[in-house]
């Protein structure tokens, strides 16, 4: 483990392969080495591996969540899921599994079970903030637009920082022609990201409504700065 905090793969690689030949039974190594494997992007090593810490260790809930994991990084978003459920079933605290069970139920379409992992996450009491933001992206998505905004408040209520769940309002507001609001929260991203070049595009067709044609203007050649800025670094 020494090796691998020092990134030095194949020290550690070494270390945990050792640690399986002297005791093939140890689920944690297995474990350790997919944790490797998945660090450094070599995810059919790393699901081997996870999957032999549970031929071990059947109830390790670790390798059953970093197993999703994997799965959700490689596209296989439904066996992601059967693996957070696993979790879930092992360990009914294990507040990760319900978020990212949530993730993966929305990615997948299915929007009601979304919404019930994710509120269950919420009952765990962490990562609050970005609950309620992922919250408000699945009722975003199935236009419940008053129920997002709902969420997306709380998750800057709870973390004022997080700069998407402004954007989002900021979009939803200007979708609603609410300028005024749009504004403001267009302006609280640009205030936490100056470089947000959509968040000068959305400020300046808020400006339009209003028919303020300078702010308007100012926030579009913002918008088109940012944006060739970011070009340039990329």
């Amino acid at each position: 483990m020494i090796y691998y905090k020092r990134n030095l793969f194949d020290e550690a690689k070494r270390e945990y392969e050792t640690a399986i030949g002297l005791d093939p039974k140890k689920a944690e190594a297995y474990f350790n080495l997919g944790v490797l494997y998945q660090d450094v992007n070599t995810h059919d090593k790393a699901l081997e591996m996870y999957k032999k810490a549970i031929e071990v260790s059947p109830n390790y809930d670790k390798a059953h969540f970093n197993l999703g994991i994997v799965y959700y990084q490689t596209g296989l978003v439904e066996e992601s899921i059967s693996e957070y459920k696993r979790v879930i079933e092992i360990n009914p605290k294990y507040a990760d599994a319900y978020v990212n069970l949530g993730i993966a139920c929305f990615v997948n379409g299915w929007y009601q079970d979304a919404i019930e992992a994710l509120r269950k996450a919420l009952l765990q009491g962490s990562n609050i903030a970005k609950i309620h933001y992922y919250l408000g992206n699945v009722y975003h998505t199935i236009d419940k637009t008053d129920t997002a905004i709902v969420e997306y408040k709380k998750a800057v209520e709870t973390n004022s920082k997080l700069v998407a769940p402004h954007y989002n309002l900021g979009i939803i507001y200007l979708k609603k022609k609410m300028a005024d609001q749009a504004i403001e929260e267009f302006t609280k991203v640009i205030i936490l990201d100056h470089d947000y070049a959509n968040a000068y595009l959305g400020r300046s067709k808020a400006y339009e409504l209003k028919s303020d044609r300078v702010n308007a203007q100012n926030d579009y050649n913002s918008y088109q700065h940012a944006k060739s800025a970011f070009a340039r670094i990329y």
